[in-house]
């Protein structure tokens, strides 16, 4: 099981205090401590620089090792070839989620559906609207440039993304 918490700054110790219980109660049990954003866009709201270091080393999961990561997780590879392991949420904390021009699999590895049925290619609804619900449309075959300033959402940022001088179609 996993858990997302969402950590309201006025409210952070409480939230935290409610978060160590839920660790106590389900020790087996992934959570994420996440960082609200102003207007649900990129812009976080203003945190200390203590709330920021506690969402940042998250809760140990039940094995006791702070590598036990959520099964929502980015593997990111850096040019030399290094690989870093990070939860959705440290990519949005630490900055890294910066990603105009790359390009991203939204459209082929995600789907956004609006209330009105209008599908778009991830939640950010980068290249807009490819159809609607009851309609004759094309599903994407191909990643796309992002042009987004930074990549918002947790669940988009888990979508497969390369420098598009990396990208290689196969």
């Amino acid at each position: 099981m996993h858990i997302n918490i969402t950590m309201k700054p006025e409210e952070f110790d409480k939230i935290h205090a409610d978060a160590l219980e839920l660790r106590q109660a389900f020790p087996d049990a992934t959570i994420s401590l996440k960082p609200l954003r102003v207007d649900f866009a990129t812009e976080l709201y203003e945190y200390s620089d203590a709330q920021m270091a506690i969402m940042d080393a998250g809760l140990l999961g039940g094995s006791g090792h702070p590598d036990t990561l959520p099964r929502a997780t980015m593997t990111g590879r850096t040019a030399d070839g290094n690989r870093n392991r990070l939860r959705a949420n440290e990519i949005i904390l630490r900055n890294l989620n910066r990603l105009k021009g790359y390009r991203c699999n939204a459209g082929l590895e995600s789907l956004r559906i609006n209330a009105s049925g209008q599908v778009f290619r991830a939640t950010c609804g980068v290249g807009g609207s490819i159809g609607t619900l009851g309609e004759t449309f094309e599903l994407p075959y191909a990643p796309i440039s992002c042009t987004a300033y930074k990549c918002g959402c947790t669940a988009d940022i888990l979508i497969t993304k390369s420098r598009a001088e990396q990208f290689v179609r196969r």
